[in-house]
């Protein structure tokens, strides 16, 4: 008899520790999954904030401070189209101002869901531009896009009219958050005047 009271005891603690150890286990599991989506949110975030910053940045200084002998045909906005923006801008960041001035365009890649941004310099000669330089802002785009406003809020009639720019950028997570199972999204929206 005091055998099973024994074997009886000692299966109840086993069970007990079973279900204490599965809880635990449950916890750690939970907790790992909740830190990994905050992870991912946050890179998205980054991402994403980092390629608005650097587009609304540029675009402020689109027709700043241009070189003086850029030919007459050269606009601050060279194109302003739904998908895609393109003008000329100034790299403050050098002193001589035939080598600073730049022709940058913002477009969205829908094949390889990217953000990206495509800048052609100023020859140092100052008689035409260098080739272009592609990079990418952000990966995980889904979607850009640009408003285009006149000095008075409406919509203008051609690029020279272009004072104020909205710019959309949607972009989601690398991967699935492990939580719901599902991508996470966020669409960032800014104004460059």
């Amino acid at each position: 008899v005091l055998i099973y009271y024994h074997f009886a005891s000692l299966s109840i603690a086993l069970a007990l520790m079973g279900i204490v150890t599965t809880a635990i286990y449950q916890l750690y599991i939970s907790q790992y999954k909740t830190w990994v989506s905050q992870d991912i949110v946050t890179e998205m975030q980054q991402s994403g904030r980092f390629a608005i910053d650097t587009m609304t940045r540029e675009m402020q200084l689109a027709g700043y401070d241009l070189a003086p002998n850029l030919p007459a045909i050269e606009k601050a906005v060279m194109e302003a189209t739904a998908s895609k923006f393109t003008f000329i801008s100034t790299d403050t960041t050098i002193t001589t101002v035939n080598e600073r001035t730049r022709k940058i365009s913002f477009y969205y890649d829908s094949t390889n869901q990217r953000l990206k941004m495509d800048v052609t310099t100023w020859d140092k000669s100052g008689a035409s531009y260098g080739s272009a330089v592609t990079g990418t802002l952000a990966e995980n785009v889904t979607a850009l896009s640009f408003l285009y406003f006149d000095d008075q809020g409406n919509t203008p009639a051609t690029v020279d009219d272009v004072r104020r720019i909205k710019v959309s950028l949607s972009v989601q997570t690398a991967r699935k958050d492990p939580v719901t199972g599902n991508y996470k999204s966020m669409t960032l929206v800014t104004e460059a005047r």
